[in-house]
């Protein structure tokens, strides 16, 4: 079943009335520096590097983290995933592991009932004060593989501490997805801070590229189907 616009309604706006609280209530304080940047990275078996457009992954649903510009910063970690042309029948959740075993897992709220179609993915998803105080935009154009634009499912973690992309990332908090997405689905990440908040790079965001349903063979398992393949060979060459 999709969700209602009233439904979705409701759930957007409590994330957004939370959002707000932290950011005013974090701006009261005294200022801190905040990082420039995120950086979405792959962990567990599988990796996926920044190519200067996206972060593409053909494993599906991916495992992953977020990652600074430069140092380690804290502050209340959102997670959007970005689901092509048309909503999902229910939103995925986000599992959060710690030394390779889950912990704790996370619902996902659709953030509007209308696709982001056009202008930046900031602006579509907070308030006009807070989309700016968000950096970088997101603008759409920076994304790829949608007719219909994107449906946006929005996690909130909570406080989290962050790695720079020059440390050690995996001292981060780790996650995964309940099941897979749709191929050209993206996953970003915000981390609200004193003054504003700091969005993934564009090139940073993770892309998925795989097929649902259809997983990525491991190193073993295409060393033992090559295997399999030259033995019928050889046994075909000897029967001529």
């Amino acid at each position: 079943m999709y969700y209602s616009s009233k439904r979705a309604g409701k759930r957007a706006g409590s994330v957004l009335v939370k959002l707000c609280a932290a950011v005013f209530l974090m701006m009261a304080g005294p200022a801190i520096a905040h990082a420039n940047a995120l950086h979405g990275f792959c962990w567990g078996k599988q990796s996926c590097a920044d190519n200067g457009r996206n972060t593409p992954t053909s494993v599906n649903p991916p495992q992953f983290g977020f990652a600074t510009s430069s140092a380690t910063y804290s502050g209340n970690l959102l997670i959007a995933i970005l689901v092509p042309n048309s909503p999902l029948s229910a939103g995925p959740s986000v599992d959060e592991y710690f030394g390779g075993s889950l912990i704790r897992s996370f619902g996902t709220k659709l953030a509007q009932s209308k696709a982001w179609i056009r202008g930046g993915l900031a602006k579509y998803l907070f308030p006009t004060f807070l989309a700016k105080h968000t950096s970088p935009k997101n603008p759409i154009r920076a994304f790829t593989g949608t007719r219909d634009g994107y449906y946006v499912y929005l996690a909130d973690v909570g406080l989290a501490q962050l790695s720079s992309v020059s440390g050690d990332k995996l001292k981060g908090p780790l996650f995964g997805l309940s099941g897979a997405l749709p191929t050209d689905s993206y996953i970003l990440g915000f981390l609200v801070q004193d003054g504003g908040i700091t969005a993934t790079a564009n090139s940073g965001a993770i892309y998925e590229t795989g097929t649902p349903g259809v997983p990525v063979p491991e190193p073993g398992s295409l060393l033992l189907l090559g295997t399999a393949v030259v033995g019928l060979g050889l046994v075909l060459r000897r029967r001529r």
